[in-house]
């Protein structure tokens, strides 16, 4: 098993860290749904795809990011201040040729309780990658025959390995979704507990591709060059705001011993581009205030 790239330092204590009080359950909602015309603009948005061989956006439902207990953060700001932990960035493949979203997560405790902690709020485990399960995902986009909440999600790689196991939440007709990946860690060697890595962004739409052939002059359709149709989730761009809906999820679930707010160090390859305001942008897309929260699970629910 791997472990972290970089040693943390002064591991998360009781003493050290902010103290986690779930905050107030919000009221229940409805599911997201969107209004009946909604189906209808996604075939006409798929229609201008077709037509037009231009990359296509269709849009997903999807709640406002929460805010934070200023509180509680403050206070996990101050259990974080003046340290670094290593954040890696994924990559769709093993070799890690190409980079995407960065870790925003550190968490040590069990899996059980890791999974507790999502699925006890509305985060469901994402489905295998199999032929089935991506046409399940198709039907859903297409003619709306359920929102497909453990739809499956891409490979994404940590060192060389792929996710253990992936979560969605509030998935609008696998148009847009909350989801994340976690990553094993191995075993913490200071404390023995086991640690992940969690990479949580947050897909705001459908991506639709249909490249129009090359024609070459050539008549004959055999004699043209064919590009393959690309469907795919567009990313949203606030990866701060999905790491504190994640977090707002954790300390919702009573799972939480304490947590604190450290500055990531993402790797050199990473393009980080100043702000002006305290913060940058990484990779040339995401803008954050850099820092990745740190958790330790092992309470008990409602205490």
């Amino acid at each position: 098993m791997r472990v972290f790239p970089t040693t943390v330092t002064n591991t998360v204590t009781p003493k050290s860290a902010a103290q986690a009080v779930p905050p107030p359950a919000p009221p229940k909602s409805a599911p997201v749904a969107p209004a009946p015309a909604g189906l209808l603009s996604t075939w006409k948005l798929f229609a201008h795809a077709l037509v037009s061989g231009q990359n296509v956006h269709v849009p997903g439902a999807l709640p406002p990011f929460p805010t934070l207990d200023p509180t509680q953060l403050a206070r996990a700001q101050a259990a974080g201040r003046g340290r670094t932990v290593a954040q890696p960035l994924l990559s769709p493949d093993a070799a890690s040729t190409s980079f995407h979203d960065p870790v925003n997560f550190v968490i040590r405790g069990s899996k059980d309780d890791l999974v507790k902690a999502l699925e006890g709020q509305g985060w469901s485990l994402s489905a295998s990658r199999s032929p089935w399960n991506f046409i399940k995902m198709g039907l859903s986009v297409l003619f709306h025959l359920g929102h497909d909440p453990g739809a499956p999600v891409s490979a994404q790689y940590l060192n060389g390995q792929v996710e253990t196991m992936a979560f969605n939440k509030n998935v609008d007709y696998n148009r847009g979704r909350d989801h994340l990946r976690v990553f094993s860690l191995g075993k913490d060697p200071k404390t023995g507990q086991d640690m992940w890595a969690v990479a949580a962004v947050r897909d705001d739409a459908l991506s639709i591709t249909f490249p129009h052939p090359d024609t070459h002059g050539k008549i004959w359709p055999w004699e043209w060059t064919w590009h393959k149709p690309m469907l795919s989730h567009a990313s949203d761009s606030d990866i701060d705001g999905e790491r504190d809906l994640v977090m707002q999820d954790l300390l919702r679930s009573g799972l939480v011993q304490n947590w604190a707010a450290v500055d990531g160090k993402p790797p050199a390859v990473a393009q980080k581009t100043p702000l002006g305001d305290g913060r940058y942008k990484l990779l040339n897309r995401y803008p954050t205030d850099g820092q990745v929260y740190e958790v330790n699970l092992g309470g008990k629910p409602g205490a």
